[in-house]
Order: C-alpha cells, then sequence, then structure tokens
C-alpha cells in the first residue's frame, strides 16, 4: 500500500519535473528568437508586460502548441511510470500544468485568442 503510493507520487513528479524542463527549454528558445532589448530590468514586471504585449503571433502560436504537447508528454509519462497505469496521475499533471498556465496568462498580457 505504501509502495504503491509513493510511486504513485513520485510519477506525478517525475512528470512534472519533465514539463517544467521542457517549458523552460521552450522559453530559453523563445528568449533567443524574441531578446529582451539590451539595457532592461528583466525583472521589472511591467517590462516583462511590455514585452510579451510585442511577441510576434507566429511565437505565440509555436509556444502555445509547444506547451500543449507538454502537457501531453508529462502526463503520458506521470500515467506510464505508475504500475497500474491509471489515468489519475496524468490528470494531476494535467491539472497542475493547466493552473499554472491560467496564473502566467492572468499575469501577463497574452492576446485573448492565446
Amino acid at each position: 500500500m505504501i509502495g504503491s503510493l509513493v510511486r504513485s507520487v513520485a510519477a506525478v513528479l517525475v512528470g512534472l519535473v519533465a514539463a517544467m524542463v521542457l517549458i523552460v527549454g521552450v522559453e530559453v528558445g523563445s528568449s533567443i528568437i524574441h531578446p529582451f532589448p539590451a539595457g532592461v530590468d528583466q525583472t521589472d514586471l511591467e517590462v516583462v508586460k511590455a514585452h510579451v504585449a510585442r511577441y510576434p503571433a507566429w511565437i505565440l502560436l509555436v509556444a502555445a502548441l509547444a506547451w500543449g504537447l507538454i502537457t501531453f508528454l508529462s502526463a503520458w509519462l506521470a500515467t506510464r511510470l505508475e504500475s497500474g497505469r491509471h489515468r489519475a496521475h496524468g490528470i494531476v499533471v494535467g491539472s497542475i500544468l493547466l493552473a499554472l498556465a491560467v496564473m502566467n496568462m492572468s499575469m501577463l498580457p497574452y492576446p485573448i485568442r492565446f
């Protein structure tokens, strides 16, 4: 019983860590393609908001597709790692990533279609 619980928690954590690594990769790629202007304070939320408002639409499209694929892959990984392969593990990972995406989109001025 305890072993199953530990394996379930580990499967969810591995799925979330995989998602974090992949999302950081997408964000690094985005910052290479559309870098901040030289000399700005990247820790200032207003500067970040202005930068996001200037994102080209195609970068947002690629990012949205990548985030969707990352969510699918990390949920699939969490489901496959658990011995019973129960969907609940993937649902937990997907729900956490959805909550984080909604939080991100509520803080930054993404277009409504995004």
